[in-house]
């Protein structure tokens, strides 16, 4: 599973988008988990799972359907910022949420 445990500000926003999710209880959403370019191209697709899965677990447990949310791992092969300095790096691993139309 997810070596560590979700940061709190990624904690207050994810609590207010299910809040938000509620309220449409038909729509489907797919959690998309990518990673930075460190490590071999396998490890990344797992740690981008990991995340995907690590935020549809906590927004679960905030009462969203569970088959409402698909998680789908990208690794590292959509990268939105440099994978040469640390902060580009760290805006590579990310989730995102998109609803399925």
């Amino acid at each position: 599973g997810p070596r560590r445990t979700l940061r709190q500000h990624l904690r207050l926003q994810l609590d207010q988008i299910a809040m938000e999710m509620k309220k449409y209880p038909s729509l489907k959403f797919n959690i998309n988990g990518h990673s930075s370019q460190e490590g071999t191209e396998q490890r990344n697709m797992t740690l981008s799972v990991d995340r995907a899965n690590a935020v549809k677990s906590y927004i679960v447990n905030l009462g969203m359907e569970n088959t409402n949310l698909t998680c789908v791992g990208f690794g590292e092969s959509k990268p939105i910022a440099s994978n040469e300095t640390e902060k580009g790096r760290a805006t590579n691993r990310r989730v995102e949420i998109k609803r399925i139309d």
